[in-house]
């Protein structure tokens, strides 16, 4: 296949190709993408001149083709693992880290590491962020770590507006703000939301201790009527 790339390239454009720099060839290929559909021809044509300078480097260095191939898996592979997350762990470490501000430190390292779309990551790493503001001695910094953890946790909501876990770090977070900062806007639609995905069985957590502690604190928070208690009690029971 490598080959075949390779002879698509005339020898004299290889040869001009293997006078340019590698992180030069491949900055052409990561320029060449776009989203413009008119530029999908030279976007062809800079990654068989790419692909073709890899190929002839390994001739001329005696590298099999095949180590090549295995490199490349693993360039495309990585960032897929990067993006990967322990969802298990990271709640272990985020409520450790609400009390402790070695673990908050850690973790906010660690999510800051990894690429991700999954809403719950990016819920996680806001809550992350807010747990920072607590710890932060410096008030601006306290603000900002809180302002761009709030941004992330409403961008999860809006992602995945019916995950429980979801709204109820939003909600956990904003019910233990001073009302003074005017931060705390979502407690009743959150409030809400959860109840209605605990009555209708539909909280989606896995993990039934996880579940119970979240119904605990609803049941505490003191925004609930007793018909309401009474849900929450059943729908954490039978989920």
């Amino acid at each position: 296949m490598l080959s075949g790339i390779a002879r698509l390239a005339p020898l004299p454009i290889v040869r001009r190709v293997l006078k340019r720099s590698r992180h030069h060839a491949a900055g052409e290929v990561a320029s060449s993408f776009s989203n413009d559909a008119t530029r999908f021809a030279k976007t062809l044509e800079a990654l068989s001149l790419y692909f073709a300078y890899l190929y002839y480097s390994c001739l001329l260095m005696n590298i099999k083709p095949q180590i090549l191939l295995i490199f490349l898996t693993a360039m495309f592979l990585l960032p897929l693992v990067s993006s990967a997350f322990d969802l298990q762990r990271v709640r272990r470490e985020f409520y450790a880290a609400v009390n402790d501000k070695k673990s908050a430190e850690a973790l906010h390292k660690q999510l800051s590491s990894i690429k991700s779309s999954d809403p719950l990551f990016i819920a996680y790493y806001g809550s992350a962020k807010a747990v920072m503001a607590k710890h932060a001695w410096n008030p601006y910094r306290k603000l900002d770590y809180l302002k761009s953890g709030l941004q992330y946790i409403e961008d999860a909501v809006r992602r995945s507006p019916d995950n429980l876990e979801i709204r109820f770090l939003r909600f956990s977070i904003e019910y233990y703000l001073p009302s003074f900062l005017g931060m705390s806007k979502h407690l009743d639609e959150d409030g809400k939301k959860m109840l209605g995905l605990i009555e209708s069985n539909r909280a989606g957590i896995d993990d039934p201790v996880l579940l119970k502690n979240i119904v605990d604190f609803l049941k505490k928070s003191g925004r609930y009527n007793a018909r309401e208690l009474a849900a929450l009690n059943g729908g954490g029971k039978n989920e």
